[in-house]
Parts: C-alpha cells; sequence; structure tokens
C-alpha cells in the first residue's frame, strides 16, 4: 500500500509562500495603474463636457416651430416685392447696406441683420441699420467674417431676407429673395 501521508503528496503538502512584499508584485501596480489611468480618463471627460457644454434648446421650441409657416409667408412676401440687398463693410468701424426693390415701395427707416452662427452662439451678432437716403443704410458695427445664418427685416416684419452664407472679408454679403446669388 502506497503512503499517503502529507510528505509524499504535493497537493496536500504546504506551499511555499513567497515572501516578497506586495508592492514588489507586478500585476499588482498593473492594476492600480489601470484604475488610475480610468480615473484621471474620466476627470479629463468631465472638464471636456463642461467646458465645451453646448447651448441649451430655446423654451419656446414648439412655438418656435409653430411660428415656421409665418415666417415662410414673410420669406414669400419679400419674393413678391423682389428685395435685394449687399452689404459691405466700410473700414472697421461701420457696415454699409444697399437696399433695392423692383416694386415701388417705400425703403424702411431701419432693418435688422441677425447673423446666428451655425454652431457658437457667442458668435452670434445683430445689426440695426438706419436708413441714410436713396436706399443706403449704415450700421454702427463692423460685419464679421465668416459662415453665418444671415436674416434681414424691418421693423414691422412684413418681409424677411434669410439665407446661410458665407461673409468674405472683402466682398461682404449678397442678400436676394428670388434665387440669394449676386447679379
Amino acid at each position: 500500500m502506497r503512503d499517503m501521508s502529507v510528505r509524499g503528496n504535493p497537493a496536500l503538502s504546504p506551499r511555499a509562500t513567497d515572501a516578497r512584499p506586495w508592492y514588489r508584485h507586478a500585476f499588482v501596480w498593473l492594476i492600480l495603474a489601470i484604475l488610475a489611468w480610468s480615473v484621471v480618463a474620466g476627470l479629463t471627460l468631465v472638464y471636456v463636457a463642461v467646458t465645451n457644454a453646448d447651448d441649451v434648446v430655446s423654451d419656446t421650441w414648439y412655438r418656435d416651430g409653430r411660428g415656421i409657416n409665418r415666417d415662410m409667408a414673410a420669406e414669400r412676401m419679400a419674393e413678391a416685392l423682389a428685395i435685394r440687398v449687399l452689404v459691405r463693410r466700410d473700414g472697421d468701424a461701420q457696415a454699409r447696406l444697399q437696399w433695392q426693390s423692383d416694386t415701388e415701395m417705400m425703403p424702411p427707416e431701419s432693418l435688422e441683420l441677425a447673423l446666428r452662427h451655425p454652431t457658437i452662439a457667442a458668435r452670434d451678432v445683430t445689426l440695426a441699420f438706419y436708413h441714410q437716403g436713396q436706399g443706403a443704410y449704415q450700421a454702427d458695427q463692423p460685419l464679421p467674417a465668416g459662415r453665418y445664418i444671415a436674416t434681414l427685416a424691418p421693423d414691422s416684419g412684413h418681409w424677411r431676407l434669410s439665407r446661410q452664407l458665407m461673409i468674405s472679408e472683402e466682398f461682404g454679403l449678397w442678400l436676394d429673395a428670388a434665387d440669394g446669388s449676386p447679379p
């Protein structure tokens, strides 16, 4: 018969213990490094999310959406009146606007040009133009360059021109109710 003592069976014999302390094992540091990296990555993502937060959606989004049909009527009115507008930069101080219409319509006393940036609300600009005579208007602010959604309307609001366009440094912008392209 075989001897089944503890000495003869390696499964029953006491294991030799590693005399190294826990911090000398590589797997411990690997696990700690993964945990530390995930904490740093998480805090970085929180910082990016807070500093690059999206703009808040308007509280009146439903009412604004219902008003689209009314806005389209204002754009159709501008097309019926054949309104065309050229806006140029006048140095760094002012913007000038030249208003034209094929109808016998008196130019409005003032026009408002809202320039909305497609992605960055902080770059939105509103220019107020005041009539100088013979269809010429002048604003007290300069015309910014870049891609914008331009909306031009008089104070009465019965017509409106709106286009997404690129405002160049040297040319400015052209808004035409018919097709939007410059002559």
